[in-house]
């Protein structure tokens, strides 16, 4: 009897165990591409917003200053395209792709800017943030979006296949329980049996 007690023991701690590292890998594999995806979209809106604002400053120094931070921000969010994207490529290729090609364009645009900016030439970056980067960053943040909505509605499925799984495990442990302590108590009235006619014979001896 004591080895099946420590048998069910050993089992449900590997079905704790399984169901864990499952929803550990839904974790890493949905919810934190979803949280990673939501970290780019905050920074091309920041940076949309950089872009935006640099024509109206008028101070050589104050454009010079909000150049450099603008700089850092293209710096910032292309580092963390590409770690994304080499994570990602494999289970969403098309939008990872077309994320990457909207990002090159945009960068292109933003370089210009930048370059007309340090020369005060303030109605080209007004021109350039109208008419090339405003559709480029629309696309970038539509593509995120996309992608958002795409992880999010994998990351249900697999929660709620881990949740099912689960299930069937905790139904397969209680079936295993239910068997090792009806087989368990059957062993032991059939050794109180066996003892008391035991002791009966050596009685009756």
């Amino acid at each position: 009897m004591a080895i099946l007690l420590v048998a069910l023991l050993v089992l449900g701690s590997r079905i704790i165990q399984q169901a864990s590292h499952q929803l550990t890998q839904v974790l890493h594999t949905e919810v934190q591409p979803l949280a990673e995806v939501n970290e780019l979209q905050s920074q091309i809106s920041q940076l949309r917003l950089q872009e935006i604002s640099l024509p109206q400053l008028e101070d050589f120094f104050a454009v010079t200053t909000e150049v450099e931070k603008i700089s850092n921000q293209i710096a910032k969010f292309s580092a963390t395209l590409s770690a994304f994207s080499s994570q990602m490529t494999s289970l969403y290729p098309l939008q990872i792709q077309r994320l990457n090609e909207n990002w090159i364009r945009l960068e292109g645009s933003l370089t210009q800017t930048l370059a007309k900016a340090n020369h005060m030439q303030m109605a080209e970056v007004q021109r350039i943030s109208t008419y090339d980067s405003s559709a480029r960053f629309t696309s970038i943040s539509s593509t995120l979006r996309s992608l958002a909505d795409a992880i999010e509605a994998s990351s249900t499925k697999a929660h709620i296949t881990a949740i099912q799984d689960l299930d069937e495990r905790r139904q397969k442990f209680t079936t295993v329980a239910i068997a090792v302590l009806v087989f368990g108590s059957l062993s032991l009235i059939m050794f109180a049996r066996s003892l008391s006619l035991r002791v009966r014979l050596l009685r009756d001896a």
